[in-house]
């Protein structure tokens, strides 16, 4: 006899029906009716929230530092450019073989050798020494010899108290130069202007025919070795008649 095993009963759990099945109708509804108030030209409510302005901002490299100024190469002198030929003369032509004849021979192109250095230029040449100046002593000296032959005239009249200076050079031989000198002819009025206007036996007149031959008696001097070295040298004469009797 067959037993039977009874079953264990089965329990169904019904879940709740999802949300969205209950909003695609409202959805559905709401599409449509947006649709419908836009063919009629309502207008749609727009957004209030407003995007904020966008702001552009370039990013500028910074300027590249100055570079120096590289050094101006030297300028190379340009080559002397011919000058055209003047118009109507032809530019002369020299062919190969005249060139050959007329050429001057190397011989004479080359430059003469420097002659060998002299050894009396290469001495260092001694310079003569200058002379001293004539001292004061030596001027007076020469003038005591000069008025060693001066007479001077009797009556000097309004000139007693007069001077008369005189310039000679003296020169190595003792002798006085140009007008001065004694070996020359006699002539007064070269030395003293107006000499000849002077009436004869005039006392302006003896007093220069007594100084003027002073001099030349005096001649030629007597130098001592010292003077001759200094010589040609110059001296004033002055003859001061309150100094004479």
């Amino acid at each position: 006899m067959a037993q039977t095993v009874a079953e264990p009963p089965s329990w169904r759990v019904q879940s709740s029906p999802p949300r969205s099945r209950h909003l695609a109708p409202v959805l559905s509804v709401l599409l449509h009716l947006l649709l419908a108030l836009a063919w009629l030209g309502f207008p749609l409510p727009e957004s209030d929230k407003s995007e904020p302005p966008a702001i552009s901002v370039d990013i500028v490299p910074p300027p590249p530092s100055p570079v120096p100024p590289a050094p101006s190469a030297p300028k190379t002198p340009e080559a002397p450019k011919a000058k055209p030929a003047e118009q109507g003369v032809p530019v002369p032509q020299l062919t190969e073989g005249e060139l050959a004849e007329k050429s001057t021979p190397r011989s004479q192109t080359e430059s003469k050798k420097p002659n060998p250095p002299d050894p009396a230029a290469s001495q260092p040449t001694t310079k003569t020494k200058k002379p001293a100046p004539v001292t004061q002593n030596q001027r007076d000296w020469v003038l005591s010899r000069v008025l060693r032959h001066w007479r001077r005239p009797p009556e000097m009249g309004p000139y007693a108290n007069g001077t008369i200076s005189l310039a000679v050079k003296v020169m190595g031989d003792g002798y006085f130069s140009d007008i001065y000198d004694s070996r020359r002819s006699w002539n007064p009025n070269d030395v003293f202007d107006g000499y000849a206007g002077l009436p004869q036996g005039a006392v302006q007149k003896r007093i220069i025919d007594s100084i003027y031959g002073a001099i030349r008696q005096a001649q030629p001097l007597k130098l001592p070795q010292e003077l001759r070295d200094k010589a040609p040298f110059e001296v004033r004469l002055d003859f001061r008649f309150k100094d004479v009797r």
